[in-house]
């Protein structure tokens, strides 16, 4: 898996919280439509990053997302991460429901960057 930015690895954990239970509802798909337009300064195309979600194995779903979260720490500072995390709430709250699944991936994200802070 390669390496990807923090736009990327930030565009693949909202899908990947957004899709968890089934498909992007339109509240969801707003919030990360936010997040694209505070992060890319130019328009950028996604549909590539689109497709490795929709076309990731279920069996690779953490592992993919622990990835990508480490991926997005790397290439942020403690307040893009902060802002982030409000957009994952954001996301996970816009159908007024917390699924498990959406909570599964809240608290992998959360603990995955617990471990990148302690490895410092």
């Amino acid at each position: 898996m390669k390496k990807s930015n923090k736009l990327v690895a930030g565009y693949h954990l909202l899908n990947m919280i957004a899709t968890v239970e089934g498909q992007i509802d339109a509240q969801a798909d707003l919030v990360i439509r936010q997040y694209l337009s505070s992060e890319a300064l130019l328009r950028v195309n996604l549909d590539d990053e689109l497709d490795e979600i929709i076309l990731l194995d279920e069996s690779n779903f953490d592992d993919h997302f622990i990835q990508k979260a480490k991926d997005y720490y790397d290439d942020s500072n403690e307040n893009e991460r902060e802002e982030f995390k409000v957009f994952a709430q954001k996301l996970i709250r816009a159908d007024d429901e917390i699924s498990d699944g959406e909570n599964h991936c809240y608290k992998l994200l959360l603990k995955t960057w617990r471990a990148k802070n302690e490895e410092k």
